[in-house]
């Protein structure tokens, strides 16, 4: 048995951790939606430009319908992207993104407080009072690897010990 450790047991971080991924999670998703929004807008203005420059033309109806019914399907994807956004954190307990970071900002400073507790607990044991036992390989200590010369030599050896055989 091993002996009993003098500064209790060391605080375990795997809470704050579940917290911390959970809380990162959300907002990696917040943020890719965010960017999407983005592009989406990007082009929504791109083809108002497009259609401007359509409209100051004579007999492009065509294109100027095309281009019209674009853009109302950019606008019902950027509606939807933006209800995406704001159900994210619903959909996980939050009421908006705002208390998601809020969250974040908590259960990352528990998180530091409580690595710090474990490398104070850590700088503390010393290493006597650690909990390992040394176990020794169960290899022979003859194999190891020889270097190139020495291999060499070897063969050298051995190929005159063949040489005398043969003149015998």
């Amino acid at each position: 048995p091993l002996p009993p450790i003098a500064g209790g047991e060391r605080t375990s971080s795997e809470i704050q951790e579940a917290e911390v991924m959970k809380l990162d999670n959300i907002l990696r998703k917040m943020k890719k939606t965010e960017q999407r929004i983005y592009a989406i807008e990007q082009a929504k203005i791109k083809l108002e430009k497009e259609l401007k420059e359509v409209q100051k033309k004579w007999f492009h109806g065509k294109e100027k319908k095309e281009l019209e019914q674009k853009i109302a399907g950019k606008q019902r994807e950027l509606s939807k992207s933006k209800d995406t956004l704001s159900q994210i954190p619903r959909m996980n307990g939050y009421e908006n993104a705002l208390e998601v970071k809020k969250a974040y900002k908590v259960a990352k400073r528990e998180l530091d407080k409580i690595r710090k507790q474990q490398s104070a607990w850590d700088q503390e044991m010393k290493p006597s009072e650690k909990r390992y036992l040394v176990i020794r390989e169960n290899r022979p200590e003859q194999i190891k690897e020889r270097s190139i010369h020495e291999r060499l030599e070897e063969k050298k050896r051995e190929a005159a010990h063949q040489q005398r055989k043969e003149r015998k």
